[in-house]
């Protein structure tokens, strides 16, 4: 306990290997990634475009609605239709 107290030996003498070391990446994102005002307005441009055309798909009929798709291609859940009893088969004997 002594000798670990003690604060004259402060390991100088030990040599550090850093080969196992792998240096963290720092990635630079674009500059046109930055979100100015004005890159916030034309975003918000372009998602109210982006609405209005998909209001107007919908009401001409022309918007695929995967749940309406879905719910039509399936066959009724409601039907309970008779299934066949898996049967169960045997397997063969191992030989030697």
């Amino acid at each position: 306990m002594k000798e670990a107290k003690d604060l004259k030996d402060d390991f100088e003498d030990v040599p550090f290997d850093f080969r196992h070391h792998k240096p963290k990446k720092f990635y630079a994102f674009p500059k046109e990634w930055a979100l100015t005002p004005e890159r916030k307005q034309y975003l918000e441009a372009k998602r109210a475009e982006k609405a209005k055309l998909d209001d107007e798909k919908l009401y001409n009929g022309q918007l695929i609605d995967g749940k309406t798709v879905i719910d039509t291609s399936l066959p009724f859940l409601g039907e309970q239709q008779v299934q066949a009893e898996p049967v169960m088969v045997g397997a063969g004997t191992r030989r030697r």
